[in-house]
């Protein structure tokens, strides 16, 4: 999900160069499109190779509105579906695209004995 937190402009100034740099306006406008189109933030950052918050950046810069978009009922079912058949948030992710934080959420809301994270080391 998108957030309206205003981006400091020297980090604007530092994302919109670096970004130039290594995408074209062809490029720009096919992202623009793709999300427009419904493409989620992180599949389109993966596929660009870029932050999500650049991206941001960049959809703003080429003047798409946000998505203020939930996870849909049917999205809910399989995420839970599943994180309880043995995946983890990472890899539901991976499935249905949504952000760490919005499926952790509503596997809390849903009363989901979330499995704590194993640390990476």
């Amino acid at each position: 999900m998108l957030k309206d937190k205003p981006i400091p402009e020297k980090e604007k100034k530092y994302i919109a160069r670096s970004i130039k740099r290594r995408l074209s306006a062809e490029e720009v406008d096919q992202l623009a499109s793709r999300y427009e189109n419904g493409e989620s933030i992180s599949a389109l950052s993966k596929a660009f190779d870029i932050s999500r918050p650049a991206l941001r950046v960049l959809l703003r810069g080429a003047g798409v509105s946000p998505r203020r978009r939930g996870m849909t009922p049917q999205d809910a079912d399989k995420a839970t579906l599943l994180y309880e058949s043995g995946m983890t948030i990472y890899e539901v992710i991976d499935k249905i695209g949504y952000s760490y934080g919005v499926v952790n959420r509503m596997l809390h809301k849903r009363g989901v004995n979330v499995r704590p994270r194993r640390h990476q080391g």
